[in-house]
């Protein structure tokens, strides 16, 4: 049942004409995500499926410290929890707590600012 509102609260905020840009579209659907799931916060990241490479995103109340070591995770790590990876292998989703990989993220990124935990979601568009 809450599977089904979230991806209703997706598709509307989709749809709304905030939504005409990448980047607003990627804000708008992180706004309307992050309380179905029940968020402190969260990113939204757009990645060009050809290159794996980050091209837009949102942010919502994430603090600013922590945007420099994920991006650093991101791009030096060889970890298989990273989005491109993730998006590379067809991986849809991944919970920190229940991946067992031992990488350095959590305190690195996560511990400093207060998260114990991160879900990550990969969505493919139909294209």
């Amino acid at each position: 049942m809450r599977m089904s509102a979230a991806l209703r609260a997706v598709t509307a905020a989709a749809a709304e004409p905030a939504a005409v840009t990448p980047a607003g579209t990627a804000q708008s659907v992180l706004h309307a995500l992050l309380p179905q799931i029940g968020a402190d916060g969260g990113a939204l990241v757009l990645m060009d499926p050809q290159t794996w490479l980050f091209t837009t995103g949102a942010v919502d109340r994430l603090p600013a410290a922590s945007c420099h070591p994920f991006f650093r995770f991101e791009v030096d790590m060889p970890s298989p929890r990273a989005f491109r990876r993730l998006a590379a292998t067809g991986a849809g989703a991944v919970a920190l707590s229940r991946h067992g990989v031992d990488d350095g993220y959590a305190p690195a990124v996560l511990h400093p600012h207060g998260f114990a935990d991160e879900l990550r979601v990969v969505c493919r568009d139909a294209g």
